[in-house]
């Protein structure tokens, strides 16, 4: 995804402050983590563009973010952070972190942001 922003912010360097609110309230319509998080990046990325009215639509995503449904039933339940996980997959060891494990009404839920 940074990638995909870097690429961006190269081929466009002239975007506008006005495109630039534009595209991310977009990005952001739709409740897909990566749509969301390209959305973050863009900000971050052409950050010198924003201006203190942009609080309120910063303020905005932020609400929305802590108030979707996996962040809401997490913070209620046990959970836990950047949790090591190693599994066997065809004779080998698959292992990484998941950024967030919790326990939901039906089991262990997780949720990883790559």
């Amino acid at each position: 995804m940074r990638q995909v922003v870097r690429a961006l912010k190269k081929e466009h360097a002239g975007l506008d402050r006005r495109a630039l609110v534009a595209l991310v309230t977009i990005l952001w319509s739709r409740p897909v983590f990566e749509r969301r998080m390209i959305a973050v990046l863009l900000l971050e990325a052409f950050e010198p563009l924003l201006r203190p009215a942009d609080m309120k639509l910063l303020e905005r995503l932020v609400r929305d973010a802590l108030t979707s449904p996996s962040v809401v039933e997490a913070a209620t339940s046990p959970h836990w952070r950047e949790v090591y996980a190693c599994t066997p997959v065809d004779g080998r060891l698959l292992e990484g972190y998941i950024d967030l494990l919790y326990r939901g009404a039906d089991g262990l839920v997780v949720v990883d942001h790559k």
